[in-house]
């Protein structure tokens, strides 16, 4: 897990999440295979834009 923080330049609002990678060992050495990102709303809510996540609008 890594986190991440995304600050807009202008307004200074914060975004903070983390990434879930999984990996995969090739012959050239470790790969990185997938990366999910899940944002930690202010609620505590981690939501990671997938459509069972609470609030999340209908495209």
């Amino acid at each position: 897990t890594q986190p991440l923080c995304f600050i807009d330049g202008s307004t200074h609002d914060m975004r903070i999440g983390y990434y879930r990678d999984t990996y995969s060992r090739t012959a050239e050495g470790w790969r990185l295979k997938t990366r999910a990102m899940t944002f930690i709303r202010r609620s505590g809510v981690h939501d990671s834009g997938r459509p069972h996540a609470i609030g999340r609008p209908t495209p």
